[in-house]
């Protein structure tokens, strides 16, 4: 059963509504936006849990916390500049935890008072960003050259696009060979 942090256990035939007000038409109004809100944070809490998130660091203890009380809605890079390419996925691609740091795992940004003008990792001053865009906002923060991450995005942007191409093209002449061998004899 999910927990929800408003102090009631939610069901999932708690969050679907009654099948037979349903059936007749009738919206139940009860709990069922807070059961939704709850069922929501809950898998969005369970999905930073599996790239690796967890409780043990204050980042991953803010991340959790701030998805938990709906601070955090979606699992996209809220930086006002993703470098990740949308070709691959953009704002809503991450990778798993692993060593060493890869660049885009989810880190904690501190948003809106940033630490350098003392704000702390709390639920209500976090937001989701890749690493390699936290960074980014980072030295813009404190106007640091960061031409070497751009560069890394953007030749991750270009094999992306050869890639893509490069599928593209076989597939275009794979079904051109194809329907060659299949057109009608006289």
């Amino acid at each position: 059963m999910p927990y929800c942090p408003y102090n009631f256990p939610v069901s999932l035939e708690q969050a679907l509504g009654d099948p037979q007000e349903k059936a007749l038409g009738h919206r139940s109004q009860g709990g069922r936006v807070a059961a939704d809100k709850c069922l929501m944070e809950h898998w969005l809490t369970n999905e930073l849990r599996a790239l690796g998130v967890h409780r043990k660091s204050s980042s991953g203890r803010a991340l959790l916390r701030a998805a938990e009380l709906g601070y955090i809605k979606d699992l996209r890079c809220e930086m006002e500049e993703c470098l990740y390419p949308e070709e691959l996925g953009g704002r809503g691609y991450f990778e798993t935890m692993s060593r060493p740091l890869p660049d885009w795992i989810p880190t904690a940004d501190h948003c809106p008072i940033l630490k350098k003008d003392g704000g702390r990792l709390v639920a209500n001053n976090v937001r989701l960003a890749h690493r390699l865009c936290n960074r980014g906002g980072y030295t813009e923060a404190y106007n640091i050259p960061n031409t070497r991450d751009r560069a890394k995005a953007e030749a991750l942007r270009e094999a992306a696009v050869r890639a893509a191409t490069h599928v593209e093209g076989a597939v275009s002449l794979r079904k051109a060979a194809q329907s060659r061998t299949h057109l009608p004899t006289r």
